[in-house]
C-alpha cells in the first residue's frame, strides 16, 4: 500500500508544485494590480524607480518559485503545462529578449544598459527581463482561465474570501 501523500506513478502535481503555482499566480496578480498603485511618498523619485524595483522583486520571487517547481517536477514529473513556440506572443518576446541581449552586449555603456541609470530611470535589460518573466509566468501558469473576475479581484486584494 502506498502512502497517501506519495505522487509516484500518478499525474497529480505535488503539494510543493501546487504551492509554487499559487505563489506564481499571486505574484503576477500582484505585479499587475499592486505595481501601478505603488507610491512611495518618501522617495525622491516618486514614480518609475520604486515601481520598477517592486516589479523586479516580484519577478525574481516568481522565477525562484518556478525554479523550485521545475526541480520538484524533475523528481516527479506531473506538470503538462508548458510554453511552446506555438503559444501566442512567445516568438516575439524571445526575439525582443535576443535583441536586448545583443544590444546590451555591444552597448557603449554595457553596465548602464544592463542595470539602468539609478539616478534617472531604471529602463534596462534587467527590467525588460522582469517583464518577460512576468509574461512567461502568466503564459505557463494557471492564468485567468481558471479564475472568474471576482476570484481574481479577491485574490489580488488578499481578502482570503473562499472561491465561489
Amino acid at each position: 500500500m502506498t502512502h497517501p501523500a506519495s505522487t509516484k506513478g500518478t499525474d497529480a502535481p505535488s503539494r510543493l508544485a501546487n504551492w509554487c503555482d499559487r505563489f506564481i499566480e499571486a505574484g503576477w496578480l500582484a505585479a499587475v494590480v499592486i505595481t501601478p498603485l505603488f507610491l512611495n511618498v518618501f522617495s525622491l523619485r516618486i514614480f518609475e524607480a520604486d515601481k520598477l524595483t517592486l516589479l523586479r522583486a516580484i519577478a525574481l520571487l516568481m522565477a525562484a518559485a518556478w525554479g523550485i517547481k521545475r526541480l520538484d517536477a524533475a523528481r516527479a514529473p506531473a506538470d503538462h503545462r508548458t510554453v511552446t513556440a506555438r503559444t501566442p506572443l512567445v516568438a516575439p518576446v524571445l526575439a525582443l529578449i535576443a535583441v536586448t541581449a545583443v544590444s546590451t552586449a555591444f552597448s557603449v555603456a554595457p553596465r548602464i544598459s544592463l542595470f539602468g541609470d539609478h539616478t534617472q530611470r531604471f529602463a534596462s535589460a534587467i527590467t525588460l527581463l522582469s517583464v518577460a518573466v512576468l509574461f512567461f509566468m502568466i503564459a505557463q501558469g494557471r492564468g485567468p482561465v481558471n479564475l472568474s473576475p471576482n476570484q481574481a479581484l479577491r485574490q489580488a486584494a488578499g481578502s482570503g474570501a473562499p472561491p465561489e
